[in-house]
């Protein structure tokens, strides 16, 4: 089953608003934060402007929250080096998103914004 509207407000009201503050107006069309939902994934990318063609946006993962509804528990992935997504050690899940989302903006481990 999807999110429902009400969970979608919650993502929107968290990991929307983290990624606003990421994204102050002075710089939005040179670095923005941004958030897809995709299933019970929510994925946060930082966008930037290819280098050589500035009409183009190029996107890198930052955080990855995986929401599993049998057990009522999300999980905070990170991308390391390597490209993949791997389960981030300090604090990997939580049944409250908005916790896993705090984690992620302080980032006091450097394992999301560095």
């Amino acid at each position: 089953m999807a999110f429902s509207e009400f969970e979608l407000k919650q993502i929107e009201n968290t990991v929307g608003n983290m990624c606003k503050r990421r994204s102050p107006g002075h710089v939005r069309d040179q670095l923005r934060t941004v958030y897809v939902v995709k299933g019970h994934d929510v994925t946060v990318y930082e966008e930037r402007p290819r280098w050589n063609k500035p009409e183009e946006w190029l996107s890198h993962g930052i955080a990855k929250f995986k929401y599993n509804r049998k057990q009522n528990v999300w999980k905070l992935y990170w991308m390391r080096a390597d490209l993949k997504w791997h389960l981030y050690g300090a604090l990997p899940e939580s049944a409250r998103i908005e916790t896993l989302v705090e984690e992620v903006d302080k980032d006091p481990h450097g394992a999301f914004f560095g």
